[in-house]
């Protein structure tokens, strides 16, 4: 059986009882800009086999993993705030990437609320995974983006939000100041941390550092680091590793509020559309990453000549808002984009390069030079002008009346 879950499913979560599986979504359902943003936690009756619902988190997205607690009450999730819908004049005060955890409450009438993980000064960017302790007093999230495992102590969740308004609620979704409440620890780990274990009496954290290749054993009642476990990766860290380190870390930006993965998930595209090309004006989208070496010029107006101004001066100009990477660390990543983001196996692609007969007909369509009652298309309107050559692209403006 297939079932529809939100756009781009990636984590998955039984409740305690087996009753229902959470699943979430990275991409916010499609919408145009300026709407609110929503992206679905799908939740599945596993008897029945069937969508129960969708819960709709609001200007969230990239909700990756989802964990409930022991006792069933609470099924949190991480998740990212953007602020793609204001002009980015407003990043000094948190208006461009927040980070957080999603909690939905497991009763009749059951609140959807959204907390900040974030600091007034310090950003936690890219939340990946998050687990609970067997006992529920603990839940650890991983920060891919900065190396930092938040400590989070759910009971002090818990009494905030019985005392809450639902107007108090509402504006808790974008406070930086309440982490202070519920964050009792961060702990820094190698570079890049993603997926989470728990041992199963509770008392050790497992953390997959993906870009240190190892694995980062920790004591979850001392809340420190007592292992690490080797994983054989490579020693030598060549330029472009250097480089992937550097696009998945947020060291770059004003007081680390996002990464270049941030945007770019998978070294591709968020599916959003910002307002930062220039100060209040002129909304871009996010353009994937993926080979795009040989393809210049860049930038929305192709005024970027090449891969290094596009991620130099310009990138801390207009994005991170801070000092531009210096020489080597600028040289390392551009090395990464042009040479170690690739597209993922096509699965419609035969082995053989044959195509098949719906393929066939789609060639001929792309291909075409009359119309469908036989006129004549005008070169410039045909789909092979624009979208020639191995990369089908012609590396020229075009205006298509949008």
């Amino acid at each position: 059986k297939r079932l529809n879950t939100g756009n781009n499913p990636t984590g998955t979560v039984l409740s305690p009882n087996g009753k229902s599986l959470y699943v979430t979504s990275r991409r916010a359902n499609a919408a145009p800009y300026g709407e609110t943003l929503i992206s679905d936690l799908t939740v599945i009756d596993t008897k029945s086999q069937s969508v129960q619902k969708r819960i709709g988190m609001e200007s969230a997205y990239i909700m990756e993993n989802v964990a409930f607690t022991p006792s069933g009450d609470l099924a949190i999730t991480t998740l990212i705030r953007p602020k793609n819908n204001i002009p980015s004049v407003q990043v000094e005060h948190g208006w461009m990437m927040n980070h957080g955890i999603g909690l939905v409450e497991q009763k009749e009438n059951g609140r959807v609320i959204q907390l900040l993980l974030d600091e007034p000064n310090t950003f936690y960017p890219d939340p990946f995974d998050i687990v609970i302790t067997p006992d529920g007093k603990k839940a650890f999230v991983s920060s891919s983006g900065v190396n930092v495992i938040s400590v989070i102590a759910i009971d002090s969740i818990r009494n905030l939000l019985a005392n809450a308004s639902p107007k108090m609620l509402k504006m808790y979704s974008n406070n930086l100041g309440m982490s202070s409440r519920f964050v009792i620890k961060r702990l820094t780990t190698g570079a890049n941390p993603k997926g989470l274990a728990l041992s199963p009496d509770g008392k050790r954290l497992y953390v997959a550092e993906q870009l240190e290749d190892k694995i980062a054993v920790i004591n979850t009642e001392t809340l420190e680091t007592v292992n690490s476990i080797d994983l054989g990766g490579p020693k030598r860290i060549t330029v472009a590793r250097q480089g992937r380190r550097l696009f998945n870390n947020a060291s770059h930006t004003f007081q680390n509020q996002y990464a270049c993965y941030t945007c770019h998930p998978d070294t591709h595209e968020d599916g959003l559309t910002y307002n930062f090309a220039a100060v209040g004006r002129n909304l871009a989208n996010v353009i994937s990453l993926r080979e795009i070496a040989g393809t210049a010029p860049f930038k929305w107006n192709g005024t970027n000549q090449s891969i290094y101004k596009q991620d130099g001066m310009r990138f801390s100009r207009f994005l991170t808002r801070t000092e531009t990477f210096n020489y080597d660390d600028l040289d390392a990543l551009v090395a990464y984009v042009k040479t170690g983001i690739k597209y993922p196996p096509n699965l419609m692609y035969h082995p053989n390069a044959e195509l098949t007969a719906s393929q066939l007909r789609g060639k001929e369509f792309f291909e075409r030079s009359v119309d469908n009652e036989g006129k004549l298309i005008p070169k410039n309107n045909r789909c092979i002008t624009c979208h020639s050559g191995p990369r089908y692209t012609n590396l020229k403006m075009a205006d298509v009346g949008t």
